[in-house]
C-alpha cells in the first residue's frame, strides 16, 4: 500500500479514536462529575500515585504521594509521567491533563494502526487491512483507560508497538539488529510501566531458544540489549532512591508500590483467592472484596457460596474474619483472633474441598478473568440523563467485540502459530497474563488482561481472510 493511502487511514484513526474519546468522557462525566479533570482526563484510581506524585514534584520540588496521610516517595516510577512534567511547564493542571492522556489516546491509535499493518503483513490482503481498521475504530475497549492518568493503556500501546518491531525481526530472510534494539527499548519502557512484562521478554527468550534453535550466546547477547535498556532508564530512579534510602529499589519500593497494606487484609486475599473468588477489587459492590471492604459491605451483592454457608465451621470462622476487616484490627489480641479464624478455615476448607482448593478454584478464577459483560467500562443507565437509546446498542456492539476477539481471535491465534513459525509470538501477553495473575497471584481485576485486546485482533482477522479466501477466493 503507498505510504499516502497509510498516512490517511491513521489520520482517520486517530480522529475517530479523539471524537470517541471526548464523548466517553462526555458521558462518564455526566454521571460522575468528580471524575473529570478538565474535559477528556478521568483523574480516578491510581491517578494521585502517577501523575500526582509529578504535581508534588512540580509545586513542592518533591516526588511523592500521599497514601492515609503518608508520604510515599518511591511508589510509582516517575517515567510515565514525564510527558506530563514537560506539558505542566507550558500549561495549567487541567490542560496538562487533557493533553497527556490525548497522548495516551495516539499511542492507542498508532498501537491499533500497527495491529491492522500486521494483519496485512501477514495476510497480503488489503480488504482485511481496512476490515480491521474499521474494527479498531469502531471499539473502544482502551477508551476508558486511555482516559485515565495512569499506566495500563500506554504499557498496553507500547507492547505492542515493540512487538511490530519483534515481527518485523523474526519475519525477515535476513533479521535486522536494529529490528531487536527497537524491540528492546520498547519493551523496556513498557516493563517500567508494567514490570511484570518482564516475564513475556523470558518467553520470547525461549522461544527463540527452543523453536528457532538459537545458540543460547546468541540469546543472551539478544537479552542484554534488553537489561542494558532497562538499566539505563532505570539507574536515575534506583540511585534517587538508595541515596534517599539505603535501600536498593529497582521499580518501587514494595509489591503494593508504597499502599498500606495490612497482614491482614493480604490474609483475606489469599483466603478469598483460595475459594476461587476476586480479592483485590475492593471497590467493586459485586466481588467477594467488596464484601469484606468497610466502606462497600453494606451495598454489596456479592454471594457467599453454597459450601462455606452451609458448613458451620466453615461459616462461622468466614464471617469472624469478614467481621474483623470491616471493624478494624487494632490490637495484638484482635490480630492473634485473626489468625486463627484465618488458619481454622483454611485448613477446614483444603480438607473438605480438596479438588477445589488445589484445582477447580484456579479454573474459576481464570473463568472470572475472562468471562464478564465484555463492556463493563461502559454504564448504560436509561434513567439518568446520561445516555442515548441507542446506547444500549453500542454496549451490545462492544461486549461483541470483546467475545470476537476473546474466542474466535484466540482460536487464530492458535492457528497462526500452526502456520507461520513467527506466529507463537502473538500469544505470549494471552499466556503470561493468565498465568501471572488468576493463577499465581489470585488478581482478577479485568484491567491486568488489557494487553490481549491488540493480539487476539490479529487472531480474529487471521481467520476473518481464510473466510474471506474461502468463500470468494477471487479477492
Amino acid at each position: 500500500m503507498s505510504r499516502r493511502v497509510l498516512i490517511i487511514a491513521f489520520f482517520f484513526l486517530f480522529v475517530v479514536k479523539l471524537g470517541v474519546s471526548f464523548n466517553y468522557a462526555k458521558r462518564l462525566f455526566c454521571r460522575h462529575p468528580e471524575l473529570g479533570s478538565g474535559v477528556l482526563c478521568s483523574f480516578t484510581g491510581d491517578s494521585f500515585s502517577y501523575t500526582g506524585a509529578m504535581e508534588n514534584y512540580i509545586t513542592s520540588g518533591e516526588y511523592y504521594f500521599l497514601f492515609n496521610g503518608k508520604k510515599v516517595y518511591a511508589g510509582r516510577v516517575p517515567h510515565y509521567s514525564i510527558p506530563y512534567y514537560l506539558l505542566r511547564q507550558v500549561f495549567d493542571k487541567e490542560t496538562s491533563l487533557d493533553l497527556f492522556v490525548a497522548l495516551q489516546v495516539l499511542f492507542e491509535t498508532i498501537a491499533f494502526f500497527l495491529v491492522s499493518l500486521l494483519i496485512f503483513e501477514i495476510t497480503r490482503s488489503k480488504l482485511t487491512f481496512f476490515l480491521s481498521l474499521l474494527f479498531s475504530a469502531a471499539s473502544f475497549f482502551y477508551t476508558h483507560y486511555s482516559i485515565i492518568p495512569i499506566t495500563d493503556a500506554p504499557a498496553a500501546s507500547l507492547l505492542l508497538i515493540s512487538f511490530w518491531f519483534l515481527f518485523r525481526y523474526l519475519n525477515s530472510e535476513i533479521p535486522r539488529f536494529k529490528n531487536w534494539v527497537f524491540f528492546s527499548i520498547l519493551l523496556a519502557i513498557a516493563t517500567i510501566l508494567r514490570p511484570y512484562f518482564g516475564a513475556i521478554f523470558i518467553l520470547v527468550a525461549a522461544i527463540l531458544l527452543f523453536k528457532y534453535r538459537l545458540p543460547v550466546t546468541n540469546v543472551f547477547k539478544k537479552g542484554a540489549v534488553y537489561a542494558i535498556a532497562l538499566f539505563f532508564f532505570l539507574a536515575p530512579w534506583i540511585i534517587r532512591n538508595y541515596s534517599r534510602s539505603g535501600k536498593l529499589m529497582i521499580f518501587q519500593q514494595d509489591k503494593y508500590a508504597g499502599y498500606d497494606v495490612s497482614r491482614e487484609v493480604e490474609l483475606t486475599r489469599s483466603m478469598l483467592s483460595s475459594i476461587g473468588e476476586d480479592a483485590s477489587t475492593t471497590w467493586d459492590k459485586t466481588t467477594a472484596a467488596g464484601f469484606f471492604t468497610p466502606s462497600m459491605y453494606k451495598n454489596s451483592s456479592w454471594q457467599v457460596p453454597a459450601e462455606i454457608l452451609t458448613d458451620s465451621l466453615l461459616k462461622a470462622n468466614f464471617f469472624a474474619i469478614r467481621n474483623l476487616c470491616i471493624d478494624g484490627v487494632d490490637d495484638r489480641l484482635q490480630s492473634a483472633a485473626f489468625n486463627l479464624h484465618y488458619n481454622v478455615f483454611i485448613d477446614g476448607y483444603r480438607t473438605r474441598y480438596k479438588v477445589k482448593y488445589y484445582f477447580l478454584n484456579y479454573i474459576r478464577r481464570v473463568k472470572k478473568f475472562l468471562i464478564h459483560s465484555g463492556s463493563y467500562y461502559f454504564s448504560y443507565n436509561k434513567t439518568d440523563g446520561c445516555n442515548k437509546e441507542s446506547d444500549y446498542y453500542i454496549k451490545l456492539g462492544q461486549s461483541l467485540f470483546y467475545y470476537l476477539c476473546l474466542i474466535p481471535g484466540f482460536i487464530g491465534l492458535i492457528w497462526l502459530a500452526g502456520v507461520k513459525k513467527y506466529g507463537l509470538i502473538f500469544l505470549l501477553p494471552t499466556i503470561s497474563l493468565i498465568i501471572i495473575f488468576p493463577i499465581i497471584l489470585g488478581f482478577i481485576e479485568w484491567r491486568y488482561f488489557l494487553p490481549f485486546y491488540f493480539f487476539h485482533q490479529i487472531g480474529l482477522f487471521y481467520i476473518v481472510n481464510r473466510l474471506i479466501l474461502f468463500f470468494k477466493p477471487a479477492i
